[in-house]
């Protein structure tokens, strides 16, 4: 089997390192530069400079990064003159169009006045809902399909990518070249989507009786984000599958749909082979992101990994119970009764989640938080916490138990004879099967021939 990429030269990691800085920051950095130039959208701009630090390795591709700066540079063409006239035309408007209607009502009486104001009010109300909706119809929602077409073909490449990982660790294709980088992320499905961190206007899905928030971030895109794309994140599922942003027939004026956002890397896999791929996955992994609620393919996972002594480099994932979402308080309860049976002590749950670890005592989960996570936003402290502790490295832990009965690496002769003798066993039973079966037929037209025909 082939052997993993070893890590790169010095020279290369530190202008890896480089790259991924200016990745980073020159987005931001040029949105200040502009906002700075303009002088009078300096506010603004920056704005737009902090949303694009915290929506975009979640939310949008590097071609809508791109537009966004295009569209934010787009002041720095104009001349001073120009500025300074669209700033006073932006300020001096509202006033004009109030000394328009003014005049025009100023020669009636005062109680018409007094009756034609608040239908002025309402009529400048409605003008400025449909304004406002068709602006989103005919804007926004194309340019939200434009953003979810994007993240498809994110999701697409990390798809593929999935794929081929798989096919280089668990396929034919192993003993040909290095094992690729990457890590492996496990959760129950029933959490497909539902994994919310980010929760708007929560109140408003209460009111009607929405499951979620009305507008999430999924954890799923959240823990993607933090990986980069030559060490990316996989797990098992279809293909092609994006997370909601916005719950399943939910609708807020004006905004009836959002774009929906990429995850980790899907792999294909079926009920009898799930498992398989699963742990020769769990070995190769650099790292195993765990979900632990109490389901039963989750609670396989973990004591499978706790008896290999793969707990080094597992990361357990409290998952966050915003207001309006889903509370996981009683499945985490379940959960630490169970990691409590393997000798595995869990936190109490928290409604804001965290990011967990075996201690170096080998039993105890710590939680992993830093000073910068705990500074910013729940969804991007998350992501800032969780891109800290990946960059650590860990002792593995000694097996705690005997073998699961699965397929080890490499194979033992023991394990191949008792498996040809259970083939053995298994071909020789649907032997007899067959042979009991056609004799009772044959039986069976014996003594239908050896009946005499009725008399009429």
């Amino acid at each position: 089997m082939g052997e993993r990429g070893g890590a790169a030269p010095g020279a290369f990691g530190v202008f890896r390192r480089v790259v991924l800085i200016a990745h980073w920051g020159l987005p931001s950095a040029t949105v200040v530069v502009v906002g700075r130039a303009v002088g009078v959208y300096g506010w603004y701009l920056c704005g737009i400079a902090v949303a694009l630090c915290v929506f975009r390795p979640i939310h949008t591709g590097p071609l809508t990064r791109i537009a966004l700066l295009a569209l934010v540079s787009v002041p720095l063409t104009w001349s001073a003159e120009r500025q300074v006239q669209f700033g006073l035309w932006t300020q001096a408007l509202p006033l004009m169009l109030g000394m328009m209607a003014w005049d025009h009502l100023d020669p009636l009486p005062s109680v018409v006045k007094g009756l034609l104001v608040p239908l002025l009010l309402v009529a400048v109300l409605i003008v400025v809902a449909v304004a406002v909706t068709l602006l989103y119809q005919l804007v926004w929602r194309p340019v939200f399909a434009l953003f979810e077409a994007e993240n498809r073909l994110r999701q697409w490449a990390r798809d593929r990518r999935a794929e081929r990982i798989v096919e280089r660790v668990v396929g034919h294709r192993r003993e040909h070249g290095p094992v690729p980088c990457f890590s492996l992320y496990l959760r129950p499905f029933r959490t497909r989507g539902m994994l919310d961190t980010l929760s708007v206007a929560p109140g408003e899905a209460a009111v009607h009786q929405q499951q979620g928030t009305s507008i999430q971030t999924d954890l799923e895109a959240i823990l993607a984000a933090a990986f980069p794309a030559h060490r990316p994140l996989i797990a098992a599922d279809r293909h092609g599958v994006l997370l909601p942003t916005m719950p399943k027939d939910y609708w807020s004026w004006p905004i009836s749909r959002t774009w929906d956002v990429p995850g980790t890397g899907k792999f294909r896999c079926t009920k009898s082979d799930w498992r398989m791929k699963v742990t020769r996955l769990a070995r190769h992994a650099e790292l195993v992101v765990i979900v632990p609620l109490n389901y039963k393919g989750t609670k396989w996972e973990i004591t499978w990994m706790q008896r290999q002594g793969l707990l080094h480099k597992c990361v357990f994932v409290m998952p966050t119970s915003p207001h309006g979402g889903v509370n996981y308080r009683k499945r985490w309860d379940e959960a630490r009764k169970f990691l409590r049976s393997l000798g595995i002590t869990a936190p109490e749950y928290d409604d804001r989640g965290g990011i967990l670890a075996i201690g170096t005592d080998g039993v105890t989960m710590a939680r992993c938080s830093s000073r910068p996570g705990r500074m910013l936003p729940q969804s991007l402290g998350l992501l800032v916490d969780f891109t800290l502790l990946r960059r650590q490295g860990s002792e593995p832990i000694p097996r705690t138990g005997g073998d699961t009965g699965l397929e080890p690496e490499p194979e033992s002769e023991r394990t191949r004879q008792r498996r040809a003798s259970i083939d053995r066993k298994r071909r020789a039973r649907r032997k007899r099967k067959r042979k009991l079966k056609r004799r009772t037929r044959a039986t069976h037209r014996r003594g239908r021939s050896r009946r005499r025909p009725r008399r009429r």
